[in-house]
């Protein structure tokens, strides 16, 4: 029996699902509040929906779905995934080494150095995540024994696979981006419950985290036409991928997987992980089921803490997952410390090796405009995690604070910069400079890089010309503080006439859903008029 029926209907299952809770201090790291229901239009197969973080419609897969990885592909289809370039040898020789369990440091060191280009990056990426660090290091073996084994492998899998699934569109390559962090936060999250779970292997857990939605970067990368059409989607998009190709991203991922000989379990895992009852059968080896499920419920519990795409899907999680598993059926207790923090590794380790440049919007972070702002800022629900805190944001925002010049050695300062992409950079680079002299954590410094660059492009995005920005950061106590002001952020503006303070916190909760979630700021606050934000966290 299924969570939605076994829990007495949709709303009672929303519930649980999201963990909606009331708290009288917005505190951040507290599931959100569902935002509402509404209905899809387009047919039989539509099924419920709700409003998710962000503001996006986020549909909940009903018992009686159909398993739409059964079909054929059409051949327009196939022909377009025929002209594939096979899985790289390094990626097929470092995913053997590392499952193997007498591989070392420096026997996978081995085979990443005998690819340069790949040898390289894993030096700039551990070198960036070191920050602070007494040495920089300088060898493949060094760089393998920081960051570990798991981390090389998505590394070394995200860096070759995206030369193969190259998309040919700009835009494109930024849904490819996206689609890569999610793979990655699946991969984390699937790690992470397998080594709750006694006699499964972590590593095969992660490796199909890591590549159970590669059916999606192969419609991107050498489909377009269909791609588009895929984004159109108002209900259930299997479903409609089914009609579009023939068969859904899960289908045409097992059918990549088979032609680069990925191992046979693995590419019936990437086939069914929608639907992992249906992978295996009982009488296959129970760590092999089990690691279908984990990255299943994984997939769920990735796209609760990052909202990465408008066509995302939340589905259900059956009582039997949790019972395999031997896991208590919660998703948001599940969500707990550990696992927020292995997701929010993932997220950093991706941005680290971003190929965005520093004034590219983002969707970790995308303020709403139009109809989408309206639904975030009337939302019911429970409380926003977010609270208003103007003295706090005034006094980091105050004229008298020191302005950034030559020498940013001083605890705090303000910057001030017109909304445009280039004085965007400029900003950028001078926040950064002044961060650089902080005595800042390597986390710390990660996340206020992945804030700074998430939040600045996106004010140019939804910004009118003679915008400017306002942007002060402090560290001191061993806290850091920061806060922006910018009249695009009006939630008068953004939602039209007057605004209460009401839908400020709400419309902040929402587009800084992906923030709260995943409990980076131990506080976040927004100005009455919607115009200001302040972040606090540990320095």
């Amino acid at each position: 029996m299924s969570t939605l029926e076994s829990k007495g209907g949709l709303w009672e299952f929303l519930l649980r699902l999201f963990g909606v809770v009331k708290s009288s201090n917005g505190t951040a790291g507290q599931p959100p509040a569902i935002a509402g229901e509404s209905e899809a239009s387009d047919g039989a197969d539509s099924g419920p929906f709700v409003e998710a973080p962000g503001g996006y419609r986020i549909h909940v897969p009903q018992a009686t779905d159909v398993n739409h990885c059964v079909g054929e592909m059409l051949p327009a289809v196939r022909d377009g995934l025929s002209v594939l370039p096979p899985l790289p040898k390094v990626v097929t020789d470092l995913l053997r080494e590392i499952q193997d369990p007498k591989s070392t440091a420096a026997s996978v060191a081995q085979i990443a150095s005998s690819d340069p280009a790949l040898a390289a990056s894993l030096i700039r990426t551990v070198n960036a995540a070191a920050v602070g660090l007494a040495r920089k290091i300088s060898s493949v073996s060094e760089a393998v024994s920081y960051l570990g084994f798991g981390a090389v492998k998505s590394m070394v899998v995200r860096l070759r696979l995206e030369e193969v699934l190259a998309p040919r569109d700009p835009q494109t390559a930024l849904d490819t981006e996206d689609l890569w962090v999610h793979s990655l936060a699946v991969s984390y999250a699937a790690e992470c419950l397998a080594r709750r779970v006694p006699g499964m292997d972590p590593g095969f857990a992660a490796t199909l985290g890591l590549l159970h939605d590669i059916g999606k970067l192969a419609i991107i990368a050498q489909l377009p036409e269909q791609s588009a059409a895929l984004k159109q989607v108002t209900g259930d998009a299997l479903a409609h991928e089914a009609q579009v190709l023939g068969v859904d991203h899960a289908g045409i991922g097992a059918n990549l997987g088979a032609n680069w000989k990925l191992p046979a379990d693995l590419v019936q895992a990437i086939r069914f992980h929608h639907f992992p009852q249906q992978a295996f059968h009982e009488t296959d080896p129970l760590p092999l089921r089990q690691a279908v499920f984990a990255v299943h419920i994984a997939n769920q519990l990735a796209k609760y803490c990052f909202t990465h795409s408008d066509a995302m899907e939340i589905a259900q999680v059956s009582d039997e997952a949790f019972a395999l598993l031997g896991l208590e059926p919660s998703l948001p207790k599940l969500l707990d410390q550990k696992m927020r923090a292995a997701i929010g590794r993932a997220v950093l380790l991706a941005d680290a090796n971003t190929k965005r440049s520093a004034a590219t919007p983002r969707r970790f972070m995308r303020f709403l405009t139009g109809d989408q702002a309206m639904r975030a800022a009337n939302a019911a629900g429970g409380e926003p995690r977010v609270t208003i805190d103007e003295s706090a944001i005034d006094e980091l925002l105050a004229q008298d604070v020191p302005v950034y010049a030559d020498n940013c050695n001083v605890p705090r300062v303000r910057f001030e910069a017109m909304a445009t992409q280039e004085e965007v950079a400029k900003i950028l680079k001078a926040v950064r400079a002044h961060q650089d002299a902080l005595a800042l954590s390597a986390e710390t410094r990660s996340i206020i890089a992945l804030l700074t660059r998430s939040l600045l492009p996106n004010l140019v995005r939804i910004g009118t010309p003679g915008d400017k920005i306002e942007f002060g950061q402090m560290a001191s106590g061993g806290r850091l503080r920061l806060a922006l002001r910018c009249p695009a952020l009006s939630t008068s503006r953004r939602l039209g006439g007057d605004a209460t303070d009401a839908q400020a916190r709400r419309l902040a909760a929402a587009e800084l859903a992906n923030l709260l979630n995943l409990a980076w700021f131990e506080r976040i606050a927004v100005s009455g008029d919607g115009t200001a934000l302040l972040f606090e966290r540990a320095a």
